[in-house]
């Protein structure tokens, strides 16, 4: 089931069975603490009548190492 929202949307390609997304954050001091949320939908025609399947929802919080 969807569990984040569609705010924002990125689409990755590849034919081969795996992607890597990643993007920057500005080192602005008040994004520190912002928590956002991150799930994958994947095209797979042969899955079910939909053909696309849905990852697992996951939360991460923007931070300085």
């Amino acid at each position: 089931s969807l569990l984040a929202a569609p705010d924002a949307l990125f689409f990755v390609a590849n034919p081969g069975g795996a992607a890597d997304w990643s993007t920057l954050v500005p080192p602005i001091a008040s994004l520190y603490g912002v928590q956002f949320f991150h799930q994958a939908a994947v095209l797979d025609p042969q899955a079910n009548a939909v053909g696309i399947v849905l990852s697992n929802g996951a939360a991460g919080v923007v931070g300085n190492r």
